[in-house]
């Protein structure tokens, strides 16, 4: 499992560092058609070897002269929505084509069927282009007229920047129409972050949080970072935060280390 794991950390280093060198060269290429790019590319996909494939597919993308990306991912549609969770074919183009033209991709992504694969596509261009341009991402998400993929988006917004802004994240998070559990996730990942890196504004962002449930997964998170710092003030904090269960759990857990200080 953790050799798994690694090579697949290491290819998509390998990946990264070989588009790089052949961003440069794409341009200087003239003689290579569209055709024989989704040619090599297809070849590519059939490798069983993973490094060897990762390798084979940046050599095939390299080739593509400016302006090329969509026409190469039209051609390839087909394999797209036949794997749609085809991680090497979706990390080349993204990486390729949305720091370039996120609107274009993003213009890819919504002809995608079926809609499962169009909305996870949707999220991956969401993914890559908040790093690039956050204000021009939000702006596209509210202008989707469908509330359910609307939240879904914003939802990856919010995990994107949770570890910059994490106040942002939540305001996103909070703003936005998202089933119950996914809202619960989002909001104790948030606070989980957050926590580590300001308690006290941490716990200032629990007084925007109007459900149990997801106040009481941030509580936690705030607690557990806490209890690390100072168990007895963080105690006490806990004693006025009401009976939800894994509050009571957290709470008996700091309590024990405040003893194990105190000794």
């Amino acid at each position: 499992m953790f050799q798994s794991v690694f090579i697949r950390l290491l290819s998509i280093g390998l990946l990264l560092s070989l588009i790089s060198l052949n961003g440069v060269r794409a341009a200087e290429v003239k003689d290579i058609s569209t055709d024989k790019v989704v040619a090599d590319l297809k070849g590519a996909l059939e490798i069983p070897e993973e490094g060897e494939r990762i390798i084979a597919l940046v050599k095939a993308l390299g080739q593509m002269k400016e302006g090329d990306v969509s026409k190469v991912a039209e051609a390839v549609k087909p394999l797209i929505e036949a794997d749609p969770f085809n991680r090497d074919l979706r990390t080349v183009f993204f990486t390729y084509w949305v720091p370039e033209d996120p609107k274009g991709a993003m213009e890819f992504a919504e002809s995608l069927t079926p809609d499962n694969t169009k909305e996870t596509f949707m999220a991956r261009v969401i993914d890559v282009w908040v790093r690039h341009d956050e204000t021009a991402a939000m702006k596209f998400i509210e202008g989707i007229h469908t509330s359910k993929l609307r939240g879904r988006l914003a939802s990856t917004v919010a995990h994107q920047i949770k570890y910059s802004e994490p106040s942002k994240a939540l305001d996103i998070g909070l703003d936005h129409m998202l089933p119950n559990a996914t809202r619960d996730r989002l909001v104790q990942q948030i606070f989980d972050e957050w926590s580590k890196q300001d308690i006290p504004g941490a716990m200032k962002g629990l007084t925007r949080l109007k459900r149990d449930s997801e106040r009481g997964y941030a509580v936690v998170m705030v607690g557990e970072a806490w209890r690390k710092e100072d168990p007895a003030a963080a105690f006490k904090w806990l004693m006025n935060l009401g009976w939800q269960p894994r509050i009571q759990s957290l709470r008996s857990d700091v309590f024990l280390d405040w003893c194990r200080a105190d000794m």
